[in-house]
Parts: structure tokens; sequence; C-alpha cells
């Protein structure tokens, strides 16, 4: 199911600067529940019509199923060969373990994004063997357990640069700025992230109570971000409320549970995804932000007045880093006296001195009549980018 507003994706700042690794994106509603049943070629009489259909008579299906298998094979060398790659041809499964193999390429060629090595290898598989009926007089085809080649594509993928940034980097006042809620001392549920390795891949899970954002690797081809909620009414929006007097009221209030309100979570649910991979991209490539760091350390003159540069060094500025970049602003921005609360050796005109000199260097914008503030989105990277140079280059180096 393809819809409008989910379109944004294909303009999303990770996607932007990761486009010469990204085919494609595709943004939809997931699991949505639809009965049926895939027939065309599922058991042996599909499979008899769908051969009809193509004008294949029942006793040629091994040489068109041949035929199959031989595209197969040749874009398979096709890929290979593009990729500088030797398919590896593994005789025996029992004393040969591919990850083991993967591993040692991986440390001769490095980790460079892409095809890393292609195995191939006979193995079971369902098949089909056509027959004469001699009471009937007609030919049909039966199931049967057949061996086939099978091919493995090992890929080094994007995947795991976003992994290991969102392991380390992601707190929880942050996953709840994913999710569009405000962490506060009198939350009770859980908040966390959680990594684990399943069949298909790996997945980090950043939860919320009920709500969570989850990015999965598929088979080391493709990554996927979603926001999953058990609870519809976790996601709040300004909407009509009817009292209980008979009167309305326009306010923020939990999102109502039934079909009306798909269109609602679809785009709280997007705009959770969006978010994160905003922060992703920012806390991934800090070059950006790196080269902004060197401009808002220079003082600069507004008005007649001069403004002092800040320092990625300097304590009292780092404390001040790490207090804007508290997800819980992301979503409706910050005054005064919230930053007071997180900078408790500021008084209030320190304070304000402050956010002008944040305002004077471009990192944080005043909302239009109103005494609230939000990062810009340079402030956003230059932030985001000295906070992790400390965290992983400087302070290493001091210890």
């Amino acid at each position: 199911m393809s819809v409008p507003y989910f379109r944004d994706h294909a303009h999303n700042e990770f996607c932007v600067r990761h486009e010469g690794k990204i085919a494609g994106v595709i943004s939809c509603y997931d699991r949505l529940i639809i009965r049926g049943t895939l027939s065309s070629i599922g058991y042996d009489r599909a499979m008899e019509q769908y051969l009809r259909n193509e004008g294949v008579m029942l006793k040629d299906y091994q040489q068109w199923a041949a035929s199959k298998r031989d595209e197969v094979k040749a874009n398979a060398v096709k890929l290979a060969k593009a990729a500088g790659v030797q398919i590896e041809r593994v005789r025996s499964s029992k004393s040969f373990r591919k990850e083991q193999r993967v591993k040692q390429i991986i440390a001769e060629r490095g980790e460079a994004v892409g095809l890393v090595h292609v195995f191939s290898a006979m193995g079971p598989c369902n098949s089909f063997r056509w027959r004469y009926d001699r009471a009937s007089g007609e030919t049909h085809l039966r199931p049967v357990q057949s061996r086939c080649l099978h091919y493995y594509f090992y890929f080094m993928p994007l995947y795991d640069e976003v992994v290991r940034t969102a392991v380390h980097s992601v707190r929880a006042d942050e996953v709840a700025m994913f999710l569009g809620r405000k962490l506060h001392g009198n939350y009770r549920d859980q908040v966390g992230n959680d990594f684990t390795t399943r069949i298909q891949g790996t997945r980090i899970r950043h939860s919320m109570g009920a709500a969570s954002v989850k990015v999965y690797d598929k088979m080391g081809l493709m990554i996927r971000v979603e926001c999953t909620v058990n609870d519809v009414p976790f996601f709040k929006l300004h909407r009509w409320v009817d009292k209980r007097d008979g009167s309305r009221e326009w306010q923020l209030a939990p999102l109502r549970k039934n079909i009306y309100s798909l269109r609602d979570l679809g785009c709280l649910m997007n705009a959770a995804t969006g978010r994160y991979l905003t922060f992703m991209s920012d806390i991934e490539d800090p070059s950006a932000g790196l080269r902004l760091m060197r401009k808002i350390s220079n003082p600069v003159r507004h008005k007649g007045r001069g403004w002092r540069g800040f320092n990625l060094l300097d304590e009292q500025d780092y404390k001040v880093f790490v207090a804007l970049l508290r997800g819980e602003w992301a979503i409706s921005g910050f005054r005064n006296k919230d930053l007071r609360k997180h900078l408790p050796h500021l008084t209030g005109w320190r304070v304000s001195y402050l956010l002008r000199r944040l305002r004077t260097h471009g990192i944080i914008k005043k909302v239009a009549r109103r005494h609230k503030y939000y990062l810009t989105k340079m402030g956003r990277r230059v932030l985001a980018a000295a906070v992790k140079v400390r965290h992983d280059e400087v302070l290493p180096l001091m210890c």
C-alpha cells in the first residue's frame, strides 16, 4: 500500500548522504493481513496450468527448467565477474563453514561495501517430474525431492555502519524524541536499545513502552527501518475531543484505535522513522559538522557587538552541547527555564546571554511570538559532531 505522505523519505538526509549505495527506497504499511493463497506455482496442478499458459508441454518440463537454471547461473557469473569475485564451489558442507571463510576474505579485502564472495553448492530442493497416466491417457506433474545448484552471495552492507553507530550513540531521551514523546521523571515504562542476531540477519530495536523503532538487515542486501506500536493511543495528536457535557475542544489527545486513524497513525510513524534516519545521518558522518564546528569556534560581530565562539574542549561549552541535544526538545523546543534545569550552574540572565550567543552563531532559532527555541539544521549537525568527536576521539587520547 503506497500513500503520498511516505514519499518524503526519498529526500531524507540519510538517503541523500548514501545515495551512491542505495538503489531505491520503498515506504509503505507493513503487516497488513490479507487472506489468500499464492496458487500460481505452489503445487503440481498450479504448475501444470502455468506451463500451459507459457506454451510449454508437460513432458518438456525438464528442458524448460534447465533453461531457467542456465539463466540463473549466467546471471550469478555476471554479478561475480562485475564485482571481481570468483565463485567458489563447495564440495562438502560438513567440514566447511561459509561464515568462517567470508570472515577470512573480509580480513584480507577490508570492509568496503559491496559483494564479498559467492559460493555454489548442491543442495536439496522441491521439483516436479512428468508422468503418463495409462488409465486416463493424460500427462501430469508430480512433486519430487531433488538436488539443485544453490548460490550464496555475501555482501558487506551499509547496514553494518548504521548498526555500529546506533548501538553506541542512541540514548533514552533520543528514543523518546524519535517517537515524538517527552521523557520525564514520572515515566515508569522501559526505554532502551536491544541488538539481536537472527537467521535472516541482525536487528537493533529502540523501544519506549508499546512503541519502537527497529532497523533490520535483510540478508545483507537492504536496510529496513520501521516503526511499530502495540497500543495505538501511545501516539498523540491535536484533534477534536468530545466532552461529556456535549462540548467539543481542539486539544492534544491520544490517537483513537479505529480504521479512521490509520492515515494519522501512518503520518506519525513515518515522522518517527524520518527523525531516526536524520539523527543517524548526523551522527554517522560528522564531516559536515566538523567543518561547521570550525565556524562556530570563531568570534562574530552582530549589531556592533562581539560574541565569542564555542570551544569543544571547554567543559562548560560541552555541557551546553549535551543539554541542547536532549531528544525531548526536538519536537516542541525548549525555554530558558528548561535549559536551566540541566545547567544548574547558570543563573537566569546567564542562560539568556547564552541563548543570544547561540542564536548569533546560528545554532538555535526562536519560535515566532513565543519564548521558545529549537536547534537549526546546522546546529544539530555541529553539536552532534562535537559530542561524537569529543567522546570517540578526544577522551580516549586523554586517558
